[in-house]
């Protein structure tokens, strides 16, 4: 991630000052560098010449921007569209804007249009915001990379996103199924766009997809099209992952996007869609398909990491699926393992992939291993992924 360069735009009066550049350059972290102008206003309480400046810096590539509105007491009739534009145009480029030094009387004056808009106390706590959106950005490149993944970021505003991907994949993993994987960031405004984008990009054959609901809110009706998206890619051999989802969101989704995969946040879903293109490599592997009568095993096993331990891919050597809160485990008692079918299926709407954790049954007996045979049947008939944990891989049953 090449460093970026944040722009605090500060009022001047006319005549006050010099206008153009006013400060020196400041270091954010590793991630970025901070550059101050100031802007000759005709009338004190005029915010509009700093929202034009602002997005005429966003349309020349500065995509981070600070505006110091310490010096207004209100502001004047149609600035709070024109920093709500501003906001759009930043979003819209993959930036951010912050408005720093808002009074009260100014936060009363935005009015709800203050709830979509990130706000500091002051220009240093701005910055801190935009360092702190910054090293997130930073995070989530490097868990891509761990994961050998290719990251594309799509931004979805009001007007058509641009789309620069190729047909087909630039690189490949060692099971030969494909690594890039595409993050969604809609805009309120952008939500309508999310079905016929996915679309455009499922023709360029692209099939792992991370929606970043930070900042934005579904309703009911959103929610539901979401889940008909989710079962098209799923038709489609593809995956989609909700990261970021605030309350509002949760409570629209209820019940219809049970099988849905929600992460806290888009570094997570990263990791849950590394561990779908695992599981889909040991699908692979293990030769697709199998006959009505036969059962498939995945073996892992849990290490301190909190990472489970994928044997018998194609390809030898630790693999990490995802942390197991992305997962869901069932340990297994001895009393409770003639119901082990019946657990799978009680369990296979909210649980797609499923760990059985069997480390207190010991060694498996006769009964036991037809058990598990009928239990690993059932959760293929149920589409569950099924895995297998504190037990030897000699000790499953043939098949």
């Amino acid at each position: 991630m090449e460093r970026e360069e944040v722009v605090i735009l500060r009022p001047e009066t006319v005549g006050e000052g010099k206008g153009g550049e006013d400060t020196g350059r400041l270091t954010l972290g590793d991630v970025a560098t901070a550059i101050g102008f100031g802007v000759e206003l005709p009338e004190d309480d005029d915010v509009e010449p700093l929202a034009r400046a602002a997005e005429t810096l966003v349309r020349q590539g500065k995509r981070h921007i600070v505006i110091d509105l310490s010096r207004f007491d209100t502001l004047a009739p149609g600035a709070v569209e024109a920093l709500l534009e501003t906001h759009r145009a930043c979003e819209a480029a993959g930036g951010r804007l912050v408005l720093a030094g808002v009074r009260d009387t100014v936060l009363e004056a935005l009015g709800e249009a203050a709830a979509g808009l990130h706000v500091a106390a002051d220009t240093d706590a701005a910055l801190a915001q935009m360092r702190d959106a910054l090293d997130a950005e930073l995070d989530l490149q490097r868990r891509a990379a761990e994961h050998e993944l290719d990251l594309h970021t799509v931004v979805l505003g009001p007007r058509r996103p641009s789309l620069p991907f190729t047909e087909g994949y630039r690189r490949l993993g060692p099971d030969g199924l494909p690594r890039e994987v595409v993050r969604l960031r809609p805009t309120p405004e952008g939500l309508d766009r999310l079905a016929t984008t996915i679309e455009s990009l499922l023709g360029k054959k692209l099939r792992a997809f991370v929606l970043d609901l930070e900042g934005v809110s579904l309703d009911t009706d959103t929610a539901a099209a979401l889940e008909q998206l989710r079962a098209r890619l799923e038709d489609a051999s593809g995956y989609l992952a909700l990261a970021g989802l605030d309350e509002a969101s949760r409570r629209a989704l209820g019940e219809a996007g049970a099988a849905t995969p929600v992460f806290e946040d888009a570094a997570q879903a990263i990791s849950g869609v590394a561990a779908w293109i695992e599981a889909r490599g040991s699908e692979a592997s293990s030769g697709g398909g199998q006959g009505a009568d036969e059962a498939s095993f995945r073996v892992a096993e849990a290490d301190d990491s909190g990472y489970l331990v994928h044997r018998g891919a194609k390809k030898p050597g630790r693999r990490k699926m995802a942390p197991t809160a992305t997962l869901h485990v069932l340990t297994v008692q001895p009393e409770g393992f003639e119901a082990l079918a019946e657990a799978i299926t009680e369990h296979a709407d909210r649980a797609p992939r499923l760990v059985l954790d069997l480390s207190d049954i010991g060694e498996l007996d006769d009964t036991q291993q037809a058990t598990l045979e009928r239990a690993a049947r059932t959760a293929r008939d149920a589409g569950v992924q099924l895995w297998v944990t504190g037990i030897e891989a000699a000790a499953l049953p043939e098949g």
